[in-house]
């Protein structure tokens, strides 16, 4: 947003005394800046929303109630991990539409790691399953 404002502000000194075109451009960035704020304000929503249903998903792995989990791999190459972190050693990879069983959850800081019986996948990339009846 400030490279925006500066470069309106660069583009309003070249014109000079041509006010006209200065005031297209202030109302130019100006609907930017506001589309901006808005696509912001979603990209929120949305980070909100999978914060929520991440919670739901680790709460239900944590019941002893009778079901079990599955994660659908989305991602066309999914690595599985030593540890439940980003930086952890790579020792395998899930291919897109596997399905592979979900043995526990761990929430770390905003994100939600999977345990599968190889190792632990990002839950960003995978739909869940709930299976109920089965534990």
């Amino acid at each position: 947003m400030k490279k925006i404002l500066l470069l309106s502000l660069f583009i309003g000194i070249s014109f000079g005394a041509n006010n006209h075109r200065l005031d297209l451009l202030e109302q130019a960035v100006s609907k930017l800046i506001i589309q901006i704020n808005q696509n912001q304000q979603k990209i929120n929503e949305l980070e909100h929303k999978i914060y929520k249903y991440n919670n739901f998903i680790h709460r239900l792995s944590h019941q002893k109630n009778n079901f079990k989990l599955y994660a659908i791999i989305r991602a066309y190459r999914l690595n599985i991990r030593k540890e439940a972190t980003i930086k952890s050693k790579i020792i395998g990879v899930y291919k897109k539409s596997d399905i592979v069983e979900i043995i526990n959850t761990i929430r770390i800081k905003d994100s939600l790691w999977l345990q599968t019986k190889q190792g632990y996948i990002n839950a960003n990339y995978v739909n869940m399953i709930i299976e109920k009846g089965t534990k």
